[in-house]
Parts: C-alpha cells; structure tokens; sequence
C-alpha cells in the first residue's frame, strides 16, 4: 500500500431519482451518462483520475490541488447548461473534495481525506462546490477564486469541529472583502418578517427560529389548498437572515421586485426584501399567496 499526498473529489448528478420520475427511464438514464461522461472528460483534462463511479456519482484523485480546483469550477459550469426532456431541465451537480495524505491500493483509495472528501459532497446543494477552510485558503490565496463561510459541522470520527467554505464558480450580488473572500452586499440584520397570507398578517421575530407553513392546521402559517404539502416548508432564522426552505413535493415559488419567479424544490434561499411566496408557477386566484416583507434594523 502507498500513501502520497492527493486530492480527492467526489461529485455527483443532483436529484437523478427525480429525474427518472419526470422525464422516464430511457431519457434520463441517456441524459445523465451524457453528463457522466462530460464529468469524466473533466476531470481527465485537469490532469485528474476516475477512480471509481456508483450510480450518478464519480469518485476522483489529483496529483494538485489547484488543478482540482479548476476541475470542480469547470463540473459546475459545463453541466450546468446540459438541459433534459421538454420543458427544459438542468442537469445539476453537487462536488466535494479534500487533500491530504491518500493510501493507494489495487487501483482503490483509503484514508481520512476520502472520507472528508465524501462529507463535503453529502452536504453540498446543487451547483455548489464545499470543501474545509484549510483546504480552500491556499486556493483564495494565489488565484481568482474566491469563497464564502457555509458552516461549522462535526465530521463522524472526528472530535474537532471543521469551518466548512463553498468556492464560488460564477457571479453573484457579492462584493469581495479585503481578506480575499467573498462577503454579502449587505451585513445589514433582519429584525423581522411579515407574512400576510388569506387576508392575516402575522410578524416573525428572529427568537421564533423556525416558521412552518402548509395544509396543515399545526403549522404555523395555515395555507388550505389540495396542491400544497401538508408540511410544505418553513422560514429558518440564522446568522442574522430569514431563509425560505422548501420541503415539497411540488416545490415552491419566490418572485420579487423586478426579479423573475424561482423555483425552489427540496432547497432554500435567502428572503430579501419584500415579495411573494407561491405554490404554482402562475399566479392563480384560487391558490393562496404567501406575502413578505424583512424588516431590517435601522
């Protein structure tokens, strides 16, 4: 058995059950090793090597760690414009990855550094690349990549707490600090949020934590129509924000001010402003309509 330092990244095709449902087994089994294959010519191009691969996911070593940097940015960017079945649906990829010392064996690999590896990818959303903050530093450092906080977490095994960074792959309404990483445009608190929903309003504080709405009359925001989940969602405070996550089948729909209604299935997002929350893709007087306004701190 040999041990060297290496890089190991393990990415895989988010939701590819559901895509099976919505699209059939024959389309989606065709466009996901389509993608597979896309993901495998990647990493081959950054100088990369497939070890393994189960189901939709592939396991993978570099000899570098910036080389595997480029490579998850470029997972994230190619796959991102496959598209799958009519109407139109993106193929998604999650991607974790660590470095360290790796033991090689029969064309297999061992170690804390897989294992990590393999964590990070478990709690990456779609088009989301995470690994640990000592990992991510030294690739902030000396290229164009930057990152931003995600968590502190516990990995099983271990009794240290970990700082957990997303590297960032494409623009978005941040602005870059000083120390090299990404920050929010605004650090500005919320110090409350008001839902008006079938005639009711009805203000949140940040000491109420977590805000469930749905069909069912024990959540907190009661909203009574056939095509909402009797536990649809709920409103999460942290770090000083209000955060929509979606628990749905169907999924749930955000439209503010001059931006275009989002989807958001099985994932969360950030409450800016003020806006609407909507259980159809087209706003029907039949369905309730979920209002909002973040209150921030003066």
């Amino acid at each position: 058995m040999e041990t060297k330092e290496a890089g190991v990244l393990f990415s895989d095709i988010s939701d590819s059950t559901g895509l099976y449902k919505r699209h059939g087994d024959e389309l989606a089994k065709e466009g996901i090793t389509r993608c597979i294959g896309v993901m495998r010519r990647i990493v081959g191009q950054h100088g990369g090597r497939v070890i393994d691969q189960i189901g939709d996911e592939i396991m993978c070593t570099f000899p570098k760690l910036s080389r595997m940097a480029a490579a998850a940015r470029e997972l994230c960017c190619a796959t991102n414009m496959m598209r799958l079945g009519e109407p139109p649906e993106f193929l998604r990829v999650r991607t974790g990855f660590h470095y360290g010392p790796v033991m090689f064996e029969d064309g297999k690999i061992f170690g804390d550094v897989v294992h990590t590896a393999k964590r990070m990818v478990d709690m990456a959303k779609p088009l989301q690349v995470i690994s640990t903050e000592d990992i991510i530093q030294p690739i902030t450092a000396k290229s164009d990549f930057f990152s931003r906080f995600v968590d502190t977490m516990m990995i099983k095994g271990s009794h240290e707490e970990v700082t957990v960074y997303e590297l960032l792959w494409e623009q978005e309404d941040l602005t870059i600090s000083y120390s090299g990483h990404i920050t929010s445009e605004s650090s500005t608190k919320a110090e409350a949020l008001r839902i008006r929903v079938n005639g009711e309003e009805q203000v949140f504080m940040p000491e109420n934590a977590v805000v469930t709405f749905g069909r069912t009359t024990t959540c907190d925001i009661p909203v009574r129509h056939p095509g909402v989940s009797r536990l649809h969602g709920q409103i999460e405070y942290r770090k000083g924000h209000f955060y929509l996550v979606d628990q749905s089948t169907n999924g749930t729909f955000l439209k503010t001010s001059g931006q275009d209604l989002i989807q958001i299935r099985r994932d969360e997002l950030r409450l800016r402003g003020e806006g609407q929350i909507s259980f159809t893709a087209k706003l029907d007087p039949k369905v309730p309509v979920m209002e909002y306004e973040v209150i921030l701190e003066e």
